[in-house]
């Protein structure tokens, strides 16, 4: 278990107490976030959710903050350091290090199938209706 002291914009928000803490776009909302029980998240809006993996107590639940928003995030760990996952590279941080999270400087431009819809996706992936 770790605790994540979070700060919005500057703002303490809560010390969640989990086993991880998840910071996902619209682009990467539907894989580990999901499983964790944040939502999915519309790919035009523009905002990052953040959802507790196996939180120590009943009242954190997952929250959408927007896109703008600045993210300060402090790990306290009794093993004196945690494990940084930024998609498909890895970091061992000393706890108490800060961790700053907001929107790059840059847009990622996608490309989609014409025939292709947000909600074809989430029917065929998630078998939605089937």
């Amino acid at each position: 278990m770790i605790s994540v002291r979070t700060e919005i914009n500057g703002h303490f928000l809560a010390d969640y107490r989990c086993d991880g803490l998840i910071v996902a776009t619209p682009t990467g909302s539907t894989g580990y976030n999901l499983s964790a029980g944040g939502p999915i998240l519309e790919p035009t809006i523009d905002c990052m959710s953040l959802a507790p993996v196996a939180p120590h107590t009943l009242t954190v639940r997952p929250l959408v903050v927007g896109g703008g928003s600045e993210l300060e995030l402090t790990v306290e760990s009794r093993t004196g350091n945690f494990r940084l996952s930024l998609d498909d590279m890895s970091y061992l941080v000393a706890a108490g290090e800060k961790v700053w999270v907001k929107r790059a400087g840059f847009v990622t431009r996608l490309v989609r199938r014409k025939d292709s819809t947000f909600a074809t996706i989430l029917r065929d992936k998630l078998l939605w209706n089937a």
